[in-house]
């Protein structure tokens, strides 16, 4: 279901202020051993006819981080517009788990709303980008901390990655969906001004995410 304690609990992680959140899905199987130790937690799972339980990480299936498999799905901010009473779609709950991952760990990165404590964002993300190398908003972002920390050559050589990654028409729907594009344009203009352009897109999504002031 697109519950309405995932959207509370989306929502709560502007106000924790955390510097990640990590947004998994659990679907219980029967006969694994979260039945033994949580019975009455599962026990409306365990009637179904599933046989298979994983995390639920849907950028891991591809090196390059894309996870729509259909048009079915409401994607990009669409997913807040969801019925919270509805079953969805595993491709449903993918577009959900993006949409959550790429604003509450990129674009409201607390870490990237000052130049000072920009740089704890940068050995994360860079870990993280030896699983997914071919991932082209994780350079983006990348680009644009080194920036904020003042490394020009590095925010290039990350910037060169996003250009070459992004060159498609399933990341300039999702660049232009969430304005990244204007981000890039900004870092290949010299991204002078990438706090202030990076400010703006927080401002312009934070009314229909019910952001607070402080978490902008």
């Amino acid at each position: 279901m697109a519950s309405p304690s995932s959207i509370q609990q989306h929502r709560a992680r502007y106000k924790a202020r955390c510097d990640w959140a990590a947004f998994t899905v659990c679907q219980a199987i029967r006969g694994a051993s979260a039945f033994s130790e949580f019975q009455d937690y599962f026990s409306g799972q365990m009637d179904a006819s599933t046989t298979e339980v994983r995390n639920f990480i849907p950028s891991r299936e591809k090196a390059d981080g894309t996870i729509n498999r259909t048009n079915s799905a409401r994607r990009n901010m669409e997913v807040f517009s969801l019925d919270p009473d509805a079953s969805v779609s595993s491709e449903q709950v993918g577009e959900i788990w993006f949409t959550f991952n790429l604003l509450a760990n990129y674009i409201f990165n607390k870490n990237l709303q000052a130049s000072s404590v920009a740089d704890k964002f940068i050995p994360w993300v860079e870990m993280a980008t030896m699983a997914y190398p071919y991932n082209p908003y994780m350079s983006l972002f990348l680009s644009i901390a080194y920036s904020l920390i003042g490394q020009a050559d590095r925010s290039r050589e990350y910037l060169k990655h996003c250009t070459t990654h992004c060159d498609s028409p399933y990341w300039h729907d999702r660049f232009s969906a969430w304005g990244l594009d204007s981000l890039a344009n900004e870092m290949h203009n010299g991204g002078r001004q990438i706090a202030q352009l990076l400010a703006q897109t927080r401002s312009n999504l934070s009314p229909a995410l019910q952001i607070p002031q402080e978490a902008r």
